[in-house]
């Protein structure tokens, strides 16, 4: 376990090395979320899989791998192992 010290001074040795940048970040973010909340949102990020994501997904995986499988069938067809 990490003790509480000892993520502080993590922290502000990351605040250090980051300078600049991380200042720049922190205030875009801020100005957005107060973006959104003028017209009405709240700035949340939801992630998840859903029924369709996960059928999506698992479908374009087996289509890259029966395409992968017709190319190596028509170039053995063809050409045999010169066409590899």
């Amino acid at each position: 376990m990490v003790s509480a010290d000892a993520m502080a001074v993590s922290d502000a040795a990351k605040t250090e090395l980051d300078g600049q940048h991380t200042d720049h970040l922190v205030s875009v973010t801020e100005e957005d979320d107060r973006d959104l909340l003028k017209l009405g949102y709240r700035a949340v990020l939801a992630r998840g899989w859903g029924t369709f994501d996960n059928f999506a997904c698992s479908f374009s995986a087996l289509y890259c791998i029966g395409g992968i499988r017709v190319l190596f069938y028509i170039a053995l067809s063809n050409g045999g192992p010169a066409a590899l």
